[in-house]
């Protein structure tokens, strides 16, 4: 019995190890386009607010977290995946309370964007070329300016 538990043993170290490399699987494109999809769910939602309610807004953001929803799932990491299920809740729920739109659901709304992307980034692979790397992080940048921009409109 003790062979048996030395063994599964060894496989549960084996797939331990082989755990992290799921976050490498991949493609920087896809981490790229991980990260473009929250922002555009994020800055869906806030354009539903500034727009007072603009219907075809709203469900662009269902849209979105449909299509993120099993790409997140699939790279099997679990603080990335409790992000987006932070993000996603927020998204989806209505963002007005008693007619007026609740200001920290938007903020929490940007905060969790934000946490997303700098998970995303932390799984980029160090070896991009710079040229590629610095459009990635001038991307990023735009990005967080626009919803604080749209944020503060809304």
């Amino acid at each position: 019995m003790s062979r048996l538990r030395l063994i599964a043993a060894g496989f549960g170290l084996v797939a331990a190890l082989l755990a992290p490399s799921a976050h490498a699987a991949a493609s920087p494109a896809e981490l790229e386009a991980l990260r473009d999809g929250a922002y555009r769910t994020t800055s869906q939602l806030f354009m539903y607010v500034i727009l007072e309610k603009a219907g075809e807004r709203r469900k662009d953001v269902g849209r979105l977290v449909a299509n993120l929803d099993p790409r997140v799932a699939a790279l099997g990491d679990k603080e990335l995946s409790n992000e987006w299920q932070q993000l996603r809740t927020i998204a989806l729920r209505e963002p007005y309370q008693n007619g007026e739109a609740n200001q920290l659901d938007l903020y929490a709304l940007e905060d969790h964007a934000t946490l997303f992307a700098q998970g995303i980034e932390r799984r980029l692979p160090h070896d991009l070329d710079r040229q590629r790397k610095t459009l990635y992080e001038l991307a990023g940048r735009m990005q967080v300016m626009m919803t604080i921009y749209l944020r503060n409109s809304a």
